[in-house]
């Protein structure tokens, strides 16, 4: 008997961890879509201007703009995507 419990006991918690994570789950559009796009074309705005400021500005200016594209793409990917 005590096995039989502990398989039915393992049964459920495995059942249980199933169907959390499934309603965990995020949906694919979780921000509205002109949100993305804005983001993205910022992102788009500052690799623009780090490329354009790799040889020809301080490198401080570039560094800034370097993380600014890091930054915005990061987010995009983790919200948008």
């Amino acid at each position: 008997m005590n096995t039989f419990k502990m398989l039915v006991l393992t049964a459920l918690t495995a059942a249980a961890l199933g169907i959390g994570a499934l309603a965990a789950a995020p949906s694919a559009s979780a921000l509205p879509p002109s949100f993305c796009r804005a983001i993205s074309r910022q992102a788009d705005i500052y690799i623009g201007l780090s490329n354009a400021t790799r040889d020809r500005a301080p490198s401080w200016l570039h560094n800034y703009y370097a993380r600014q594209a890091d930054k915005y793409t990061t987010f995009w990917e983790d919200a948008c995507l």
